[in-house]
């Protein structure tokens, strides 16, 4: 079986030729540059950043850290998962940033029907406030114990989904954990497996842990596979669901009610699924900000550079998707984005609506 990681590497590594990992248990703590990197049958754990303009995956489990605090997303031309392969990323602890899952932008993403991108059981343990036996909550609150030992309230955001899910408890310190953060922008996804961040079950008397974070920007999203940020079963209480949001420009070719948040069971809340058709840039290479206006005026291209709204109200866009558009009153309404060189306009520049 792949389990364990027990070959440390403690230098970083930028090489000019293919990397291959055939049959190792590996750790690499420092960062790795490879045009291509090749993992077979391996268990490896990439605690810092890899650049690679080719990833793939055969019979292999990988984790990413979630120690590094930058929150520029990580970049790839292709990433492919075949046989029984495994994307996930490290557990997270109490106070961590979001967007410290797994935060990609990659060209073409394929999931074969035996692997998965799984994140489930990755999130929070239990956070302040959680009552004895409760079970987590995120997008859906977790079950209360009794009526009075209560979780807590739900938290995060419906539109860009980024925090990880939270875990029920005992009356000790004894916890499950949610689901994961998964920020994944796709021109072309594939998926014939799964992609998961469910929460962690319960056993005893511990409550069962909440979903977690799937937020999708795709170009193209086809295959017979499965989204789902789900709650689950406690000792006494159940985890409430997590949260997905899916911005797509092409569904045609997916069953989009292979997509959910439910909660662990009818004790506790189903969590938060958007879904729109936003027209996703297709081509994310050189890509300084992504304004969709889902909601608010939030930079989901992962890079943060936030709108700051100012007297302008959201409305329907010219696809009739309600607070997908702003109105501005031709007086005094404005979106500020903040003064950084990245986008300067005294380059060269393309503006696409």
């Amino acid at each position: 079986g792949k389990t364990g990681y027990t070959t440390p590497i403690n230098t970083a590594m930028d090489l000019n030729s293919t990397l291959i990992i055939d049959n190792a248990h590996v750790t690499f703590n420092e960062s790795i540059a490879s045009p291509d990197v090749q993992i077979n049958n391996a268990n490896v754990y990439f605690k810092n950043t890899i650049n690679s303009a080719s990833l793939k995956l055969h019979d292999s489990l990988v984790s990413m850290g979630i120690n590094n605090t930058d929150k520029t997303p990580q970049q790839f031309g292709s990433v492919e998962l075949t046989g029984t392969s495994i994307l996930t990323h490290d557990s997270a602890t109490i106070g961590q940033d979001q967007r410290a899952g797994i935060n990609w932008i990659v060209d073409t993403l394929t999931v074969s029907e035996t692997s998965k991108i799984d994140v489930s059981s990755r999130g929070y343990k239990y956070k302040s406030g959680t009552g004895l036996y409760s079970g987590g909550s995120y997008g859906g609150r977790g079950g209360s114990y009794n009526g009075s030992n209560k979780s807590i309230a739900t938290y995060g955001d419906l539109y860009s989904p980024v925090d990880f899910g939270s875990g029920g408890r005992d009356n000790t310190s004894n916890s499950t954990r949610g689901g994961g953060a998964l920020h994944l922008v796709v021109n072309q996804l594939t998926l014939n497996g799964r992609i998961l961040s469910n929460g962690q079950a319960g056993s005893g008397s511990i409550g069962g842990g909440s979903g977690g974070s799937v937020w999708l920007d795709v170009g193209t999203l086809n295959g017979i596979g499965d989204i789902r940020a789900g709650g689950n079963a406690g000792g006494y209480e159940r985890g409430g669901g997590g949260r997905v949001a899916i911005y797509y420009d092409n569904a045609s070719g997916f069953d989009l009610n292979n997509v959910s948040a439910k909660s662990g069971g009818t004790d506790a809340g189903d969590g938060t699924v958007y879904i729109t058709a936003s027209h996703t840039p297709s081509n994310t290479d050189g890509l300084v900000a992504y304004y969709p206006f889902s909601g608010k005026a939030d930079d989901l291209s992962g890079l943060n550079r936030h709108g700051v709204v100012t007297n302008a109200s959201l409305t329907k866009d010219r696809y009739n998707n309600d607070n997908s558009a702003y109105y501005f009153n031709g007086v005094d309404s404005y979106i500020a984005i903040g003064n950084e060189s990245s986008i300067d306009l005294d380059k060269d520049f393309t503006f696409s609506a």
